[in-house]
C-alpha cells in the first residue's frame, strides 16, 4: 500500500498558500495536515481566515477548512511534529524567510519552497521544470525509498552511475519522456527497437464462455460482422 504523506503549508492563507491548499485535494500521495500563517490569523480555522479573500475559482477545499491555523513562528515546533514536510509560501523579506525556513529545517522538517530566499544557499537543491524537467536527483541514503520512485523515464542509482552513460553505453538512452509522460511510458531503449509478436490460442471451453461477451460488444459498436464471427463458432462448434 503506498504512503500517504502529511503535509503542512506555511503561509497557507496567501494566494500562492491558497493554490497549495487547492492542490492537495484529493491528492493521491499527500494529505493536508496542518497549515500556518502570521499571527494574525492563527487561532482561527482555515475557512475564517480567507473567507473575505479567498482568491481561487474553487472552493475552499473541505480538509482544509476546519483547521486551525497556525503561527508559523510561535508554532514552527508544533507544526513541524504534523507533518512530514512542509510547502513554504510566505511573502516575507528574504532575510526573514531563510531564517523560518532555516528553522524548520532544524526541526528536521523538510520544507519544499516556493521563494528564493535559498536560491543561492549551498546544500539546498533547486528544482525548476521548465528549464529541465526530465532530469531530478534524489539524495537519499536509504535506498528503500526507490520503489516508491513510479512516474519517471530512467533512473540512475548511485554515484557511480552517471546519467551520461545511459545516454552512450548502458543500453537505456538519452529520449526520455517530458511533459508529465512518464505517467504512461518510460524511455527508449533496446527493447523499444525489438519486434513483439503476439498469439492466441483457445479451447472450446474458453471460446463458448468469452464469445457471448464479444458478440455483445460487437453488436454495441454496430460491427455485425465481428459478432456473427463469435455467434457463428458457438453454433458450429
Amino acid at each position: 500500500m503506498r504512503k500517504e504523506y502529511r503535509v503542512g503549508i506555511i503561509g497557507a492563507t496567501g494566494m500562492v498558500g491558497q493554490r497549495f491548499v487547492t492542490l492537495m485535494e484529493g491528492h493521491p500521495w499527500f494529505r493536508l495536515t496542518a497549515v500556518a500563517a502570521s499571527g494574525r490569523s492563527a487561532g482561527r480555522t482555515y475557512e475564517e481566515a480567507v473567507k473575505d479573500r479567498w482568491a481561487m475559482s474553487s472552493p475552499i477545499p473541505r480538509e482544509a477548512r476546519d483547521l486551525v491555523v497556525l503561527d508559523a513562528q510561535a508554532d514552527a515546533e508544533r507544526l513541524a511534529g504534523m507533518a512530514d514536510f512542509v510547502f513554504c509560501a510566505v511573502d516575507m523579506p528574504k532575510d526573514e524567510i531563510q531564517a523560518l525556513e532555516e528553522r524548520y529545517a532544524r526541526l528536521e522538517c523538510p520544507v519544499v519552497s516556493n521563494n528564493s530566499a535559498h536560491r543561492w544557499t549551498e546544500d539546498v537543491p533547486m528544482v525548476v521544470p521548465e528549464l529541465n524537467a526530465e532530469h531530478l536527483e534524489v539524495i537519499v541514503e536509504d535506498e528503500s525509498i526507490l520503489p516508491r520512485l513510479v512516474n519517471f523515464g530512467s533512473l540512475f542509482i548511485g554515484q557511480e552511475t552517471g546519467e551520461v552513460f545511459g545516454d552512450y553505453a548502458s543500453g537505456t538512452n538519452h529520449t526520455l519522456p517530458t511533459v508529465r509522460a512518464a505517467r504512461y511510458t518510460g524511455g527508449v531503449w533496446v527493447g523499444t527497437f525489438l519486434k513483439v509478436c503476439t498469439f492466441q490460442r483457445f479451447q472450446r471451453g474458453a471460446m463458448r464462455e468469452i464469445a457471448p461477451l464479444v458478440s455483445r460488444m460487437a453488436r454495441g459498436e454496430g460491427l455485425i460482422a465481428h459478432a456473427r464471427a463469435a455467434e457463428l463458432r458457438m453454433e458450429l462448434l
